[in-house]
Protein backbone atom coordinates (compact mmCIF):
# COMPACT_ATOMS: atom_id res chain seq x y z
CA UNK A 1 0.00 0.00 0.00
CA UNK A 2 2.93 2.63 0.90
CA UNK A 3 4.24 2.00 -2.50
CA UNK A 4 0.97 2.91 -4.62
CA UNK A 5 0.73 6.00 -1.93
CA UNK A 6 4.08 7.32 -3.04
CA UNK A 7 3.81 6.49 -6.54
CA UNK A 8 -0.15 8.22 -6.97
CA UNK A 9 1.70 11.30 -5.28
CA UNK A 10 4.28 11.30 -7.50
CA UNK A 11 1.95 11.28 -10.30
CA UNK A 12 -0.48 13.69 -9.08
CA UNK A 13 2.88 16.07 -8.49
CA UNK A 14 4.18 15.53 -12.27
CA UNK A 15 0.45 16.22 -13.57
CA UNK A 16 -0.01 19.09 -11.50
CA UNK A 17 3.50 20.23 -12.66
CA UNK A 18 2.53 19.75 -16.40
CA UNK A 19 -0.64 21.71 -15.67
CA UNK A 20 1.33 24.86 -14.27
CA UNK A 21 3.74 24.46 -17.18
CA UNK A 22 1.45 23.88 -19.94
CA UNK A 23 -1.09 26.49 -19.13
CA UNK A 24 0.24 28.26 -16.15
CA UNK A 25 1.98 31.71 -15.85
CA UNK A 26 3.03 33.20 -18.81
CA UNK A 27 0.72 30.89 -21.20
CA UNK A 28 -2.25 31.37 -20.52
CA UNK A 29 -2.05 35.29 -21.40
CA UNK A 30 0.29 35.53 -18.10
CA UNK A 31 -2.35 34.48 -15.91
CA UNK A 32 -1.79 31.65 -13.35
CA UNK A 33 -4.20 28.63 -12.94
CA UNK A 34 -5.47 30.33 -9.63
CA UNK A 35 -5.57 33.76 -11.06
CA UNK A 36 -7.70 32.70 -13.37
CA UNK A 37 -10.13 30.56 -11.35
CA UNK A 38 -10.40 32.96 -9.25
CA UNK A 39 -11.43 35.24 -12.27
CA UNK A 40 -13.85 32.39 -13.24
CA UNK A 41 -15.19 31.97 -9.94
CA UNK A 42 -16.30 35.70 -9.18
CA UNK A 43 -17.29 36.11 -12.60
CA UNK A 44 -20.12 33.21 -12.26
CA UNK A 45 -20.72 34.56 -8.28
CA UNK A 46 -20.05 37.58 -7.49
CA UNK A 47 -19.00 37.12 -4.00
CA UNK A 48 -17.51 38.24 -0.87
CA UNK A 49 -13.84 37.91 -0.02
CA UNK A 50 -14.56 35.29 2.27
CA UNK A 51 -16.27 32.93 -0.13
CA UNK A 52 -12.96 33.69 -2.80
CA UNK A 53 -11.15 32.30 0.26
CA UNK A 54 -13.15 29.53 0.94
CA UNK A 55 -13.57 28.44 -2.59
CA UNK A 56 -9.80 28.68 -2.97
CA UNK A 57 -9.45 26.74 0.12
CA UNK A 58 -6.97 29.27 1.41
CA UNK A 59 -6.64 32.16 4.11
CA UNK A 60 -8.04 35.15 3.61
CA UNK A 61 -4.94 37.46 3.62
CA UNK A 62 -4.06 35.18 0.86
CA UNK A 63 -7.32 35.20 -1.01
CA UNK A 64 -6.91 39.90 0.06
CA UNK A 65 -3.38 39.71 -1.91
CA UNK A 66 -4.33 37.79 -4.91
CA UNK A 67 -7.95 39.96 -5.41
CA UNK A 68 -5.49 43.14 -5.05
CA UNK A 69 -3.43 42.17 -7.92
CA UNK A 70 -6.60 41.36 -10.37
CA UNK A 71 -8.08 44.66 -9.25
CA UNK A 72 -4.67 46.36 -9.45
CA UNK A 73 -5.12 44.70 -13.25
CA UNK A 74 -8.33 46.37 -13.72
CA UNK A 75 -9.60 42.60 -13.81
CA UNK A 76 -12.20 43.03 -10.61
CA UNK A 77 -13.35 45.58 -8.95
CA UNK A 78 -15.14 45.49 -5.53
CA UNK A 79 -18.52 46.73 -5.30
CA UNK A 80 -19.80 48.00 -1.83
CA UNK A 81 -23.26 46.91 -0.81
CA UNK A 82 -26.14 49.94 -0.67
CA UNK A 83 -27.73 49.34 2.53
CA UNK A 84 -24.03 48.27 4.26
CA UNK A 85 -21.27 49.84 3.09
CA UNK A 86 -19.40 46.96 5.23
CA UNK A 87 -20.37 44.49 2.90
CA UNK A 88 -18.03 43.50 -0.55
CA UNK A 89 -18.48 41.78 -2.66
CA UNK A 90 -16.78 41.29 -6.23
CA UNK A 91 -17.26 42.29 -10.06
CA UNK A 92 -15.63 41.24 -12.82
CA UNK A 93 -14.63 43.79 -15.21
CA UNK A 94 -15.21 43.77 -18.96
CA UNK A 95 -11.48 43.58 -19.20
CA UNK A 96 -12.20 40.73 -16.93
CA UNK A 97 -14.59 39.18 -18.74
CA UNK A 98 -12.30 38.95 -22.11
CA UNK A 99 -9.48 37.91 -19.87
CA UNK A 100 -11.34 34.72 -18.73
CA UNK A 101 -12.16 33.89 -22.25
CA UNK A 102 -9.20 34.01 -23.95
CA UNK A 103 -7.22 32.51 -21.17
CA UNK A 104 -10.14 29.75 -21.19
CA UNK A 105 -9.39 28.74 -24.35
CA UNK A 106 -6.03 28.71 -24.22
CA UNK A 107 -6.32 26.40 -21.08
CA UNK A 108 -9.02 24.59 -22.63
CA UNK A 109 -6.90 23.81 -26.35
CA UNK A 110 -3.75 22.63 -24.30
CA UNK A 111 -5.83 20.60 -22.21
CA UNK A 112 -7.57 18.91 -24.84
CA UNK A 113 -4.43 18.07 -26.61
CA UNK A 114 -3.47 16.28 -23.23
CA UNK A 115 -6.56 14.53 -23.05
CA UNK A 116 -6.38 13.05 -26.69
CA UNK A 117 -4.19 10.61 -25.22
CA UNK A 118 -7.14 8.73 -23.21
CA UNK A 119 -9.90 7.23 -24.66
CA UNK A 120 -13.30 8.45 -24.10
CA UNK A 121 -13.78 6.16 -21.54
CA UNK A 122 -10.90 7.05 -19.74
CA UNK A 123 -11.63 10.19 -19.74
CA UNK A 124 -14.90 9.53 -17.88
CA UNK A 125 -13.00 7.47 -15.60
CA UNK A 126 -10.33 10.57 -14.78
CA UNK A 127 -13.30 12.67 -13.82
CA UNK A 128 -14.93 10.07 -11.82
CA UNK A 129 -11.81 9.30 -9.85
CA UNK A 130 -10.64 13.11 -9.35
CA UNK A 131 -14.37 13.46 -7.89
CA UNK A 132 -13.80 10.59 -5.33
CA UNK A 133 -10.62 12.02 -4.46
CA UNK A 134 -12.09 15.58 -3.87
Amino acid sequence: MENKIRKIISLIFSNRHLLHEKCGQNTCNLMSILQLETLRFIKDNKPSMKSVAGYLKIKPPSATSLVNDLVSSGLVKRSHGKNDRRVTNLVITGKGISTVKISLESAMKKMSEKLKNLNEHEQEALISILNKII
